[in-house]
């Protein structure tokens, strides 16, 4: 895939040397504060280093501007990789949930920084725009496999993670699901509930029934917001598909 090179700016020499630096230093930081043993750390540690400087490298000089903005995300994309990293040792989301959740907070917060940030300094653009989208829809998913692996719910909350991605499969059977939808508050609300949910129930403060009935109710609003997406999309998908042609 040919991807059209930016003409603004890019990470220079200094800073891939400082985040190289940041991220071997405090990936392995990370993997032995959880108490990793060597071997089941060497998996996770290079996961965070090396697909977090290979995102930065696509980022920086294909896909997004690398400014304020963009840092900010990359640092929410760095702290999915992380918690994405301990997939292969679940036994660590049972053990340290309270800690991983609350770097999944962190990550959550700066959410709402990074727009800011970029709306403040004149830094808005699509690219940036789909890079925190889809840095949203990777940490829903990373902490629905983490609640399912962790034995905290069924294969049924794995839905969260995936109703997204099954939403943009479907664009290949029926295109006009890929057309514009207008701005929505209450999209953006329920991205932060269903990352609110996950993250409330890892640190295990609920017994399995709560648990559930958190989860589901997350659940429940998510399918409500792709219906009522889905509902608009169809009822203007001549429009849509007039959109996607142009």
């Amino acid at each position: 895939m040919n991807l059209p090179k930016t003409t603004t700016p890019r990470a220079d020499r200094l800073e891939w040397v400082l985040w190289a630096m940041v991220l071997l230093l405090g990936a392995w930081a990370w993997v032995q504060g959880l108490g990793l043993s060597t071997k089941a750390a060497l998996l996770p540690y290079l996961t965070t280093v090396f697909v977090g400087l290979a995102l930065m490298w696509v980022l920086s000089k294909h896909v997004t501007p690398w400014r304020g903005a963009s840092r900010l995300t990359w640092v929410r994309a760095q702290i999915t990789i992380w918690l994405m990293s301990l997939l292969w040792v679940p036994q660590v989301y049972q053990s340290h949930g309270l800690w991983l959740g609350l770097l999944g907070l962190a990550a959550l917060l700066l959410d709402g920084l990074d727009g800011w940030w970029a709306r403040r300094f004149g830094q808005t653009t699509t690219a940036g725009a789909r890079f925190d989208m889809e840095t949203d829809a990777a940490l829903i998913l990373v902490l629905s496999l983490a609640v399912w692996l962790s034995g905290l719910a069924g294969a049924w909350v794995l839905a969260i993670g995936w109703m997204r991605y099954a939403f943009v499969l479907a664009q290949s059977i029926w295109p006009w699901l890929g057309g514009p939808l207008p701005p929505s508050l209450r999209r953006r609300v329920i991205c932060v509930v269903q990352v609110s949910v996950l993250l409330l129930v890892l640190p295990r403060w609920f017994g399995d029934g709560l648990s559930h009935a958190i989860l589901g109710v997350g659940l429940v609003l998510l399918t409500h917001s792709f219906l009522v997406d889905t509902l608009w999309l169809w009822r203007h998908r001549h429009h849509s598909m007039e959109a996607l042609r142009s």
